[in-house]
């Protein structure tokens, strides 16, 4: 197993100071995931049956792994906790079409287990980024119950991740961050159908605020730059900036 030892941690007050006019971001969407690291090394089938049948070796590993992960969030919180201002953390929650294990299972094996992770963060009074792909939004109140205040990459093609939906059912509770798809007209369409799509968007989704356009994963080397250009301006033209 690795240890928290192995980690160098200096360089994060450096980086932090560095950079005294930006909000930061630390962590990403691998801290305290649980499923897609223990697929990588039981392979996925098993990590999924280890949480639907609550494998008492398979859960032993989660936490074991669980515990470095959190005491290295710990350790850096400690040095840089008040000068950040979000943590990001993540876990793959859906498919396409649904969850991509049981909600029961989620709120059994998971919950739990992610909350560790909230708790250290909101001990620094820190915004917290949670990212799940996919048809995910089955799990956007119980993120809303640990205190999690926003969610990352919102894919509008996947099941019940329509921007309307969202923004009505959980604006209320959760902010936003992604929505522009690296799976669709980024990729696929025009530059013209790009800036459309932005400003339909940000109609939806800016009202009351709450709302970070942003694409829903990493630009692709399939998106033509022309279109990657047209997001960037549409969002200056229709977003906050031109307000």
């Amino acid at each position: 197993m690795p240890s928290p030892d192995d980690y160098s941690y200096d360089e994060l007050l450096e980086y932090c100071e560095a950079h005294p006019n930006f909000p930061i971001v630390f962590g990403g969407a691998g801290v305290g995931c649980i499923i897609n690291r223990i697929g990588q090394i039981r392979g996925m089938p098993d990590a999924l049956c280890d949480v639907a049948t609550e494998n008492s070796i398979g859960l032993r590993l989660i936490d074991r792994m669980q515990d470095v992960d959190l005491e290295v969030v710990q350790r850096s919180l400690a040095m840089v906790g008040n000068k950040v201002q979000i943590f990001c953390m993540g876990e793959d929650l859906g498919t396409q079409r649904g969850p991509i294990i049981s909600p029961e299972a989620y709120r059994r094996v998971l919950k739990p287990r992610h909350k560790r992770f909230i708790d250290e963060a909101k001990r620094y009074g820190l915004l917290v980024m949670f990212h799940c792909c996919g048809a995910s939004s089955w799990a956007f109140d119980d993120l809303a119950d640990m205190s999690v205040d926003i969610i990352d990459t919102l894919q509008p093609e996947a099941a019940s991740m329509d921007p309307a939906h969202l923004k009505r059912t959980y604006g209320h509770r959760l902010s936003f961050h992604g929505m522009m798809s690296t799976a669709g007209v980024l990729s696929f369409g025009t530059a013209q159908q790009v800036r459309d799509e932005v400003k339909r968007i940000l109609d939806i989704m800016m009202p009351g605020g709450g709302f970070a356009l942003a694409p829903t994963h990493l630009i692709q080397s399939n998106s033509p730059v022309d279109n990657v250009l047209a997001l960037y301006d549409a969002a200056r033209k229709f977003g906050c900036c031109a307000r």
